[in-house]
This record gives C-alpha cells, sequence and structure tokens, in this order.
C-alpha cells in the first residue's frame, strides 16, 4: 500500500467507525491522519463533533479551533465551535462565532436555532424569538424549535403564544416529553394546577426516568391539596436525581407541614450533605435549625444566603430569607436592602407582564358612598394575625365601609367563621393564579386593599406587585415593610419605629396614636395551676419565655444565665414548638452554666390558646428576646398581668413589646441596655411587694386599654383610609400621616 493510500485508510477507516457508532475506534483512527494530509481537516472536524457530543468540551474547543485555522470560513466547524464555547459558559464568544457564521451562510438553519438557544441563555428573549422564527420560516414543521419558540415567549410572559407554541409542536410529534414538560410549568406559574399536573403526568408516560417533571408534578398535587400523593412524587424524583435542590427543599416543606418535622429536618440534612452549595438547601435547612436552636450551624448558612446573587426566579428564596433575617442581629439598612432587592426583583419580573401592572383608573367623578376595604390574609383563623384581626372586622363602621376578607390559605376553624360573619363578603382565593386574583380584587371594585401577611408562609405579594388597587397597604402580620414600589402606606407607631426608620422603607409610615395593635380582651382557661403538675418546684419566682426557639438567640440565652446566677432562687421556664426534642433542649442549655442548668424548665405546648394564655398564671415575669421581640406573646403575658421586660433595639421587631407597654402607659419595664435589662428583671424576682403592684397595675390598666381601645383604633384606622382615599382622588402622591 502507497504511503498516500495508508492515509486516506486512516480517515476512511475512521468515518467507517464513526458511522457505525464506534467512537472510540474513530477517534482513534482520526487521530493518525497527519497534518498536511487532505483529509488532516476533516478528520480534525471530526473529531471535534465527537468530543462535542461525548461532553469533552476541551478537546472539542481545541480540536475544532485548530480545524477553523485551516478553513476559517467553514459553516459546520464555525456552528460546532460556537455550540462547544455555549456549553463552556464562554458566551461572548459563542454569540460571535454564530454571528460571523449566519453573517457568511445566512441559511443555516440549525445555526438560527443554536443562535435562538444563546439568547435564552442570555437573557435576551425577543432576539431568541426573532432566531427561532428565521428557521420555522423556512422549516414550518421542526417540532423543536416551536418548543424552543414557546420557552422565549414565556420567559417575556407572554403565555398565550407561548402556549400555541408548545401545542404546535405536539401537534407536529406528539410523543414529545419536553412540550408537555414546558406546558406542565406555563400551567404551574399560571396557577392552573389540574392542567399543570395532566402535563407532568403525561410527560412522565412519554419519559418515566424525567426527576424534574416529577418535582413539578409533587409541586401541584401539594398545592391541589394531594397532599401524600405530592411527598411520593418529591421523594421518587430524589431517588432519581440524588442532588435536585428543589426536590429537597419541596420535600422538607411538604414534610413539615404534614406535621412531620422530624423527617423534615432529616431531608434538609440530605441537602446540605448532598447540594451543599445550593440557595435552597441553605435556606430550607437555616430555617428548620432554626426551630430547635442550632444557632451556630443557622448563622455559617445565613451568611451565605445574605452574600448569594439572587436571581428573578430565586425571588420567593429571598422572600422566605426576609423572614428568616428578622431573628438576627443585623443592622436595619442591612435589612432594607435585602428588601428592596426583593421588591427589584419582582419588578423585573413582572415588567414582562405589562398589560397587568398599571393600576386601576377611578374616574374623578365617581362618587364613592362606601370605601371598600380588601384585607388579603392567610391567617383568618386561630393565630396571632387572627386575633387581633377580630377586634379591627367587629368595629368597622358599616355605613361608611365595605369589608372584603381575601383568604389565601383553605383552612378554616371558629375564628375563621366569626370573621367571615363579620365580613361584607369572604372570597376564599387559595386557587387563584396571580393575575386571576387580581382581576377579582379589580372586578370587586377595591379602593383600599390591606396586606396582613408581609413576607410570612401564605403571603400574596405577587398580587400587591401588580397593584389591583388604587391604594394599598401593609401592617399588622409582619414586622417590616415589604421592599415593593407599589405598597403606599405600613401602619404602625411612633413607639415601634426608630427615629431614621422612614428613611428606609418604600412604603409611607401611617403612626397610630394608640399603638399599632388592636388591643382587645383575649381569652384564657380557668384552670387551677399547681406547679408540681408542671414539673416545677414550690419555691422560687419563676419567670417564663413562651416565645419560639426562632428567637431564642445565644445573646438572650447568655443574658438569661446571667440573671439566673443574679438571682439565685429564680426559675426560668420555656415553652416552645418541638420543646420536646432533646436537641432543641440541649441547644437551649448550652448557653447556661451547668448550675443554672438544674432551674431551666421546658413546658410541653399546650393543647389550646385558651390553656396557653392560662399558663402565664404560673409566671412573675415575662423575659422578652431579642432582636425579635416578642408581638402575641408579650400581649398574651400582660393580658395575664404578667409584667415583661423588655430591651428596646433599633427595628420594629425589637420595638413592638416597647410599643404595647408604652401604649398602656408602663415603662418601668422598660430596658436600653443589657445592664438595665438584668437590674429591671432582678428587682422585680427580689421585691415581691413591688412585684405584686406591677403586677396589679398592669391587670388594670390593660383592662381599661381592652375595654375602649379596639372600637378606637378601628375608628382611627377608618380616618385613615379615608385620607388616604382623599389624597388619591385629588391626584396627591402617599405620605407619612399622624
Amino acid at each position: 500500500m502507497t504511503e498516500s493510500k495508508e492515509k486516506q485508510g486512516w480517515f476512511k477507516k475512521g468515518l467507517e467507525h464513526h458511522l457505525q457508532g464506534r467512537l472510540e475506534e474513530a477517534l482513534s483512527a482520526y487521530s493518525r491522519v497527519p497534518e498536511g494530509d487532505p483529509f488532516y481537516v476533516d478528520a480534525l472536524r471530526n473529531m471535534g463533533a465527537l468530543y462535542l457530543a461525548r461532553g469533552e468540551l476541551n478537546h472539542a474547543s481545541e480540536t475544532l479551533t485548530r480545524a477553523l485555522t485551516i478553513e476559517p470560513d467553514h459553516p459546520g466547524t464555525l456552528n460546532n465551535l460556537a455550540t462547544t464555547l455555549k456549553a463552556q459558559g464562554r458566551l461572548p464568544d459563542a454569540l460571535a462565532l454564530f454571528k460571523k457564521l449566519l453573517d457568511l451562510t445566512p441559511d443555516f438553519l440549525e445555526a438560527w436555532h443554536n443562535l435562538g438557544q444563546l439568547y435564552l441563555e442570555l437573557g435576551r428573549y425577543p432576539e431568541g424569538v426573532e432566531a427561532f422564527s428565521k428557521v420555522l420560516a423556512k422549516n414550518p414543521f421542526d417540532h423543536e424549535t416551536w418548543n424552543s419558540l414557546g420557552t422565549a415567549y414565556s420567559r417575556q410572559g407572554r403565555y398565550r403564544e407561548a402556549r400555541e407554541a408548545y401545542e404546535r409542536s405536539l401537534s407536529i410529534k406528539p410523543d414529545q416529553a419536553r412540550p408537555h414538560y414546558n406546558l406542565g410549568l406555563l400551567f404551574l406559574n399560571q396557577g392552573e394546577l389540574e392542567l399543570a399536573a395532566s402535563h407532568f403526568e403525561t410527560t412522565l408516560r412519554i419519559a418515566p426516568y424525567f426527576p424534574e417533571a416529577r418535582l413539578n408534578l409533587g409541586i401541584a398535587l401539594f398545592s391541589l391539596g394531594r397532599k401524600k400523593e405530592a411527598i411520593l412524587h418529591f421523594r421518587k424524583a430524589l431517588d432519581e436525581a440524588p442532588h435536585l435542590a428543589d426536590g429537597y427543599y419541596n420535600l422538607g416543606l411538604a414534610l413539615e407541614r404534614e406535621g412531620d418535622f422530624d423527617s423534615a429536618l432529616h431531608v434538609q440534612e440530605q441537602a446540605l450533605a448532598r447540594c451543599p452549595e445550593s440557595i435552597q438547601s441553605w435556606v430550607g435547612a437555616a430555617r428548620l435549625l432554626m426551630k430547635i436552636a442550632d444557632w451556630g450551624r443557622v448563622d455559617a448558612l445565613t451568611s451565605k444566603i445574605m452574600d448569594y446573587s439572587f436571581s428573578e426566579a430565586d425571588a420567593p428564596l429571598l422572600s422566605s430569607s426576609l423572614f428568616l433575617f428578622q431573628h438576627l442581629p443585623m443592622k436595619e439598612e442591612t435589612l432594607s436592602g435585602k428588601h428592596l432587592e426583593w421588591g427589584d426583583l419582582v419588578e423585573k419580573r413582572l415588567a414582562k407582564h405589562s398589560s397587568h401592572s398599571a393600576p386601576p383608573k377611578v374616574r374623578k367623578s365617581l362618587s364613592v358612598s362606601k370605601l371598600r376595604v380588601g384585607y388579603v390574609s392567610p391567617d383568618f383563623r386561630r393565630h396571632s394575625v387572627g386575633w387581633f384581626f377580630r377586634h379591627i372586622i367587629a368595629h368597622h363602621d358599616r355605613d361608611r365601609f365595605s369589608i372584603y376578607c381575601y383568604a389565601t390559605t383553605p383552612g378554616k376553624d371558629d375564628l375563621t367563621r366569626e370573621i367571615a360573619g363579620a365580613a361584607s363578603f369572604f372570597r376564599e382565593v387559595h386557587t387563584l393564579n396571580t393575575f386571576q386574583f387580581a382581576e377579582l380584587i379589580q372586578r370587586d371594585g377595591i379602593h383600599v386593599l390591606v396586606d396582613l401577611a408581609g413576607h410570612t408562609q401564605g403571603n400574596r405579594l405577587d398580587v400587591f406587585a401588580l397593584r389591583p388597587a388604587p391604594i394599598q397597604v401593609t401592617f399588622l402580620g409582619y414586622p417590616y415593610g415589604t421592599g415593593l414600589r407599589t405598597m403606599d402606606y405600613r401602619i404602625t407607631d411612633r413607639h415601634s419605629e426608630s427615629p431614621y426608620s422612614a428613611s428606609l422603607y418604600r412604603e409611607r409610615l401611617v403612626f397610630m396614636s394608640q399603638g399599632f395593635l388592636p388591643m382587645g380582651p383575649i381569652e384564657a382557661a380557668d384552670i387551677p395551676l399547681e406547679r408540681r403538675s408542671f414539673g416545677l418546684p414550690e419555691d422560687g419566682p419563676v419567670c417564663v419565655s413562651f416565645n419560639s426557639a426562632e428567637k431564642l438567640r445565644p445573646e438572650v440565652l447568655s443574658l438569661w444565665d446571667r440573671l439566673l446566677s443574679l438571682s439565685r432562687d429564680a426559675l426560668l421556664v420555656i415553652s416552645c414548638p418541638h420543646v420536646g426534642r432533646t436537641d432543641l433542649r440541649a441547644n437551649i442549655l448550652a448557653h447556661f452554666s451547668q448550675e443554672n442548668q438544674k432551674r431551666v424548665f421546658f413546658l410541653g405546648r399546650a393543647g389550646s390558646e385558651e390553656l396557653h394564655r392560662a399558663r402565664y398564671g404560673l409566671a412573675d415575669i415575662a423575659l422578652d428576646p431579642f432582636p425579635y421581640a416578642g408581638t402575641t406573646t408579650s400581649y398574651e403575658a400582660l393580658s395575664m398581668g404578667v409584667p415583661v421586660v423588655t430591651l428596646v433595639g433599633d427595628r420594629h421587631a425589637q420595638r413592638t413589646t416597647f410599643s404595647l407597654l408604652k401604649a398602656i402607659g408602663v415603662e418601668d419595664t422598660i430596658a436600653r441596655s443589657e445592664k438595665e435589662y438584668l437590674d429591671i428583671a432582678r428587682g422585680l424576682l427580689a421585691d415581691p411587694a413591688r412585684l405584686e403592684d406591677t403586677k396589679s397595675r398592669i391587670s388594670f390598666l390593660i383592662r381599661e386599654k381592652q375595654r375602649k381601645h379596639p372600637r378606637a383604633y378601628t375608628k382611627e384606622l377608618e380616618e385613615r383610609f379615608l385620607s388616604m382615599w382623599d389624597r388619591y382622588f385629588a391626584g396627591k402622591a402617599p405620605r407619612s400621616m399622624g
């Protein structure tokens, strides 16, 4: 055999192996074609294509670049190298090559499709639509490009066109998994849960191994109330894809909401082990570790969360994180910045839905005989917000106001029925997506829309971001602003805000003259209280904390340890969710000396709010935590005549008890330093006569406040709403009031 024939033979052998799928043999043969041979550049091109197909991107890039130096304008080489660079994350370089290729060969449809995919990665969705449309103008039966066009439309919020594109893809080739999956995502994002579940199920019939489809099927089913099925799908998705961070996050949430805290915590531990650099793992684990006071790990995780660069898609995770941040010793400027960051992300996302973002217009000639006020909450039930809100809705003036309540969660109890009975209209909206809910509010003609949840679980700030009502207000359910530009006002009082807080909120502050909470009477069970029945010694004054473990920071527990050291006969009684867990108790006790640990007692959770409040009868004083002070717990303690010692901070979350005490006229349990906190608590514990006098005074003052306050508070609130409306109707911008 001559030398030339031998060279030609290596390329021919490589091509034969390549066509037969024997890729290792093909690579070996191609690599033996020597430089300078007429087939050398063809061998390089084919080797590059093989490396690209195998995911060996560095080899592909190197080989295709060598081929391009020999034939700089070869379309196939340009396309494969650009695709390789895209896969390597070298997006600007890939874009330059695709543009060069299409300048040379404008009818290269595969390159147009690949360029469109690159535009999707770059977030340049209109240009992606243009690229995919060029393919479809020449080949309207390209089902893959119809699917890609649907994705480009969907990411712009053009859901109708996206749906049409996905359905066109399926009309050409019905047995595709990806368009069904994309339709499922589209319907899930729109809140069309039944349709979403149906498309995810179809996806899994076509492609049984599709963990992302199984995960999203679980999300849809859980939202539909089919919780056990959802949990099974979450688990199976994780069996198939053990590094699917969203799977752990959603499974953990589902298990916790089903009351299986042990399993939820185990799942989040798995997430940290298998997806240690995932934001979902950090947020999911931090949320549960707070509940067992594992502060070393919580602080490490929240530090990572603080430094994370959130995207628009991450906005729900940032919202969840904002509530976690309230529990941390953080400067208010930093906390404000994170809320504004969330608001900006939501604004960017909703900019894609311009048809929904304009506020409703009200004609100047419109006569309003009754102001329509809509309250939005997940907590019209036996919940802190529900207990306070009942005193507002019971005293609204029905001659001047129509009251609409929008319940965003499906649970009902006796308090739900009480609130529903007092409302002009009670709407259950948990099945409505963002736009459906916004449209309902507009059909109801709401003038003032009030958020009662902030960034707590079950909130619908997504709807407020669309501004379905001319005036939007937040208060009661969350100790900070929302971060939304579309939220006009935040109802508060001057004692619960620092002097410079107003400059850090996007909302205008409305200061109530009688405190930020409606202080009505609360019910407590009338039961005999004997120390021995709760496992407490008969002697020694009792300090209590009935706050959640998330509020029991190391700084707080260390201060309480110092108090026990100073008050040698005092007892500390702690009750919080999951208090029976040995890890929670150990984490709390670790902050006390061995001697003082003997005087720390844990009470299991009471069977009802009424029984819980009755147990304040065991207490001599209540110790307020920081930096997230008590609100409901402090109010309950005061209502039961128990003094609450509080340390005033520089943001709302650490000024709530301070505000309550100022409102009832008690100032001698307010501290402005840790030393003063200890002095006040120690002084009360050491002086039974002073303690008894303080209790009697609090009992009298709180009863007087509760007798008159709810009606007066609601009347003032109504006047604030009317003032907001007058400003709006006059064409004036919102401004602070009070």
